[in-house]
């Protein structure tokens, strides 16, 4: 590796801890082909509360891992005017910097909504350097007239690269890699000009080898996956409403659980970008514990099921072959009534629907729920077991024909 030259390289930015899963495995398949410098710019360590660390194996002893100074600079400053600023200076000048240092073949991405990722797209775009968005997460595309869709694009265009809330897959990467035919149409629909294909390639990470029909050991814990409210742009004006909902549904959903599952631990896994504070109102109620772990498949895989609002981690659970209960009973209300509709999996829109489904599991009939999330889920997400060697061999040709 360390005789390749810089054009050949593949730069990754992990905006978030869950990108370590869903990259690890394109990084691990590049590795193995051995044809190019890979570098990570991570925003965050990849060691949680708990002690994980998901980059220490030795499988990725050849990747270069950076902490770039001016990125923790730019979580430090609690003023948003001033990180704005920040960004468009400092931020860019830094990956600007790098990028021309490294001249890497391609840049890939999971996310282009925030300061520091549009910082790294104008600093590619500046070096004619090639940016590649691979989705992460649920797409829903809340606008639905032509011309309010048309003055969004217009307004991302001349000011969203500096100032404001990009919606997701609109700040012009030149590709866009994504679940499937469902959500290429949603892309599509929103792009930039600059966005000049977007190819289905299927959810990248193979996640857990299922083991076939299992008998069930009731005594595993339950996993909620909750979503950060009030650390992300998903709720906007009614984050603290819709965390305060979240919270009394957590706390519905133990009381449901004691009916059956008494004795079941409830883990509320939290985001890698939430807070454990915001989570207080939990720890007096009884058998339920909040992890923060990086370790997603250990935590999906020791569990007994799991269940999901709005998280995407429900999508490794559906490719895991372990059951994952999607349900909003709180969050199920304005503009997100719509987005719920279109999320993939066995639902369950109240307490009765969901204690149903308590009743099946607890007579061995977990497989057939399993069954019809599979079904369910196969509609909008292509779960292509070898998605993430094809990735990687895209990447590679991808970034030699950016670099000649």
């Amino acid at each position: 590796m360390a005789n390749k030259k810089f054009e050949e390289a593949i730069v990754f930015y992990f905006s978030s801890n869950s990108h370590h899963l869903l990259f690890s495995d394109i990084l691990f398949e590049l590795q193995k082909l051995g044809n190019r410098k890979l570098t990570i710019y991570s925003a965050l360590s990849p060691i949680d509360n708990e002690g994980n660390n998901l980059l220490s194996h030795d499988r990725f002893n050849d990747i270069e891992l950076k902490y770039p100074g001016p990125v923790r600079k730019f979580y430090e400053i609690k003023s948003r005017l001033f990180r704005i600023k920040f960004s468009c200076t400092e931020l860019f000048d830094y990956f600007f910097s790098e990028f021309k240092k490294i001249q890497p073949g391609c840049i890939v991405l999971g996310n282009d909504t925030g300061h520091i990722e549009r910082s790294i797209i104008r600093a590619a775009k500046c070096l004619k350097i090639r940016t590649v968005l691979m989705q992460d997460g649920y797409i829903y595309n809340a606008i639905k007239s032509p011309f309010l869709l048309k003055c969004l694009k217009l307004w991302v265009q001349f000011f969203g690269q500096l100032v404001g809330r990009v919606p997701y897959g609109m700040m012009g990467c030149d590709t866009i890699l994504c679940y499937s035919e469902f959500y290429r149409e949603k892309f599509f629909t929103k792009k930039q000009k600059n966005t000049t294909e977007i190819l289905v390639f299927g959810y990248p990470n193979p996640g857990i080898k299922a083991k076939g029909p299992r008998k069930l050991e009731k005594r595993r814990p339950v996993v909620y996956f909750a979503t950060n409210f009030l650390t992300s742009v998903l709720a906007g004006f009614q984050k603290k409403r819709m965390h305060e909902h979240q919270i009394k549904e957590i706390i519905e959903l133990r009381a449901s659980l004691d009916k059956r599952f008494q004795k079941n631990q409830l883990i509320v896994k939290l985001h890698p970008a939430d807070d454990p504070n915001h989570y207080i109102a939990l720890r007096s109620i009884k058998n339920i514990k909040i992890s923060t772990t990086l370790d997603l498949l250990q935590i999906i895989e020791n569990s007994l099921f799991c269940v999901a609002n709005f998280s995407t981690v429900a999508v490794q659970c559906f490719r895991s072959k372990k059951l994952c209960l999607v349900g909003s009973v709180n969050l199920n209300r304005g503009a997100f009534v719509n987005f719920i509709q279109e999320i993939p999996g066995v639902k369950f829109h109240n307490w009765k629907e969901f204690e149903t489904y308590m009743e099946m599991i607890d007579h061995q009939k977990i497989n057939s729920l399993i069954t019809k999330q599979t079904r369910l889920s196969s509609k909008v997400i292509n779960n292509h077991n070898k998605a993430h060697k094809k990735i990687a061999s895209f990447l590679e040709e991808y970034s030699k024909a950016n670099s000649s």
